[in-house]
């Protein structure tokens, strides 16, 4: 499976586990992992994109 496949399987698995978490009123430093790892993970999804992104030439 490719990288940016499990990143994205795995950023929604933790948006699921933080919305459970915040539904149940589950304990706060789950719901504070839960939210940094998720933004982490976000974070380095956008970087591998942008770096896997064609360069776009503006010379004509």
């Amino acid at each position: 499976m490719r990288h940016d496949v499990q990143a994205a399987v795995l950023a929604v698995v933790l948006v699921g586990y933080l919305v459970t978490n915040l539904a149940s009123a589950g304990p706060a430093w789950q719901t504070v992992l839960a939210a940094v790892a998720l933004a982490t993970e976000l974070a380095l999804l956008t970087v591998s994109l942008l770096r896997k992104r064609p360069a776009v030439s503006t010379a004509r």
